[in-house]
């Protein structure tokens, strides 16, 4: 709510409108005035709470949301601006109202967490930066492998393909070619 407007009735000048809650209102008349405040359910008579004098006004309305709030005034009204007061730690004000509970968060809600975590294993800690924003770090070191040797595990690149024996050339030529090709690859140490 921002503004609320006034029409000229039988009565005076009327306002009408559905209440956000506690509100601070400014009032501007042409001249001094008397200014009556009403809240009412709908469809049912309004009921008078204050009357008060006005020429350029903060007064304060305090009526549950939800309800219908009616002002009139006696005279002509210049400009009138309202400003909804949050009370409640959920509608972003300072408390005072009703009390908020944050939900935990999980996998089918919003909610919050405690940072704090202390790390195990593999399982790290959320923490927070300073803009609020969550992140998380993973300690790791960038290993650096070798290749392998006869007493050492390590790398191991893929051999060369050697020809199936076919039966005219001698089995330790083609055996002395495979046990090459895996002392190449570092798969078996050289001799």
């Amino acid at each position: 709510m921002d503004e609320i407007s006034f029409k000229k009735g039988a009565e005076g000048y009327v306002a009408e409108y559905t209440s956000e809650g506690r509100t601070m209102v400014q009032i501007q008349g042409v001249k001094s005035g008397r200014l009556s405040i009403s809240q009412f359910i709908d469809t049912m008579e309004p009921v008078s709470m204050d009357t008060v004098n006005f020429t350029n006004s903060v007064i304060e309305i305090n009526v549950p949301a939800g309800m219908k709030v009616r002002l009139l005034s006696d005279v002509e009204v210049k400009k009138v601006k309202a400003l909804v007061i949050k009370d409640t730690a959920a509608a972003g004000g300072g408390g005072g109202g009703e009390s908020y509970v944050l939900p935990k968060a999980s996998d089918s809600a919003l909610g919050g967490i405690q940072t704090g975590y202390s790390e195990s294993s593999k399982n790290y800690a959320v923490r927070v930066d300073g803009s609020g924003k969550a992140y998380v770090t993973v300690n790791w070191t960038d290993t650096t492998y070798t290749n392998a040797t006869s007493g050492t595990p390590g790398l191991v690149k893929q051999g060369a393909h050697v020809t199936d024996a076919t039966g005219s050339e001698d089995a330790h030529t083609v055996l002395n070619k495979l046990i090459d090709e895996l002392e190449k690859a570092g798969v078996l140490a050289s001799a």
